[in-house]
């Protein structure tokens, strides 16, 4: 109706992990956010998407769907975080805090971010290294299929003192952890950005990150990368970080004065360009008059709770 007016329609798909990855949510989640996605690429006038990789994700998936590919941008997300964590007073301590050096994984808990191989690198780990083996401070919000992970890390009299999974840290807590970690390290399979290598790195902290998908994108080669698949990597990675101070001073100095984070404001004015921009419009899908797109049903208040649960 309003593309009809001659409204241009702009939307933005951080990615398409519900509808190509439904492995990792429960199906009634895949089917509500996938016809969603149908209809925004569709009945779009251009896309908006948060890196490269997703920009290509999402043209890959409308030429197998038969759909025209929209016009899709690609704007940076921001990564200054609120003035908690970015002034220069020492963030107060946290409730949690640990007695040993220790790594920091923020994200939220479920199968794509691959918290299973932290537990198996730090099995091996607390089997080389025993009492000096490093913590590991988790903190995020449990999601799906992650209960049987948690159990084990619970259970297991040989980890469960070094691993500590944390949720409702509050940002000043963060902040504290953030300037007291020995690094960060973020070990996911599959990210349509990856927010929280951004976030280390803008503190100008040692960062060891996924190889995988976009988060190279994020700042060339300023992070150490692993593959997200190669336990031995990334144990070798954490025994390193404790092992070679000078090395992590260097890698520090090089990403304070190598990384420039993006302000908010920056990504308001990329979206404000992409909408400023020639409108270039798309075919409609021909459908009998009154037919939603396939699949549709719900109404939309439904689509944006389903949207912000996932």
């Amino acid at each position: 109706m309003m593309r009809s007016q001659g409204v241009q329609v702009v939307r933005m798909i951080y990615d398409l992990i519900p509808t190509i990855k439904p492995q990792w949510l429960e199906p009634v989640h895949t089917k509500a956010i996938t016809a969603w996605v149908r209809n925004v690429l569709c009945e779009s006038d251009r896309v908006l998407t948060i890196s490269e990789f997703s920009r290509q994700e999402i043209e890959r998936y409308c030429k197998e769907c038969g759909f025209d590919v929209p016009p899709v941008t690609v704007v940076r997300l921001g990564d200054v975080m609120d003035d908690a964590l970015a002034g220069s007073t020492p963030p107060p301590l946290p409730r949690v805090v640990p007695t040993r050096p220790f790594f920091v994984c923020v994200s939220t808990l479920d199968v794509r971010k691959n918290h299973r191989l932290l537990y198996d690198a730090w099995t091996q780990l607390a089997g080389r290294r025993g009492e000096e083996c490093p913590d590991l401070v988790c903190i995020g919000t449990p999601h799906l299929y992650v209960a049987d992970l948690l159990r084990e890390i619970r259970q297991d009299r040989i980890v469960n003192r070094h691993i500590h999974v944390l949720h409702g840290i509050e940002d000043c807590e963060l902040a504290w952890y953030y300037a007291n970690c020995s690094a960060t390290i973020y070990p996911s399979k599959y990210e349509g950005w990856g927010l929280p290598v951004a976030e280390s790195l803008a503190h100008g902290r040692m960062c060891l990150a996924s190889n995988a998908t976009s988060i190279p994108e994020i700042s060339g080669d300023l992070p150490e990368f692993f593959d997200p698949y190669d336990v031995h990597a990334v144990a070798a990675l954490v025994e390193r970080v404790l092992d070679e101070p000078d090395w992590v001073r260097a890698r520090e100095e090089a990403i304070r004065e190598g990384f420039r984070p993006t302000e908010w404001h920056e990504t308001a004015a990329q979206v404000l360009a992409a909408i400023d921009g020639p409108a270039e419009r798309i075919r409609l899908v021909a459908r009998p008059q009154g037919q939603k797109p396939d699949g549709i049903s719900a109404p939309p208040n439904f689509f944006l709770r389903t949207l912000r649960a996932a």
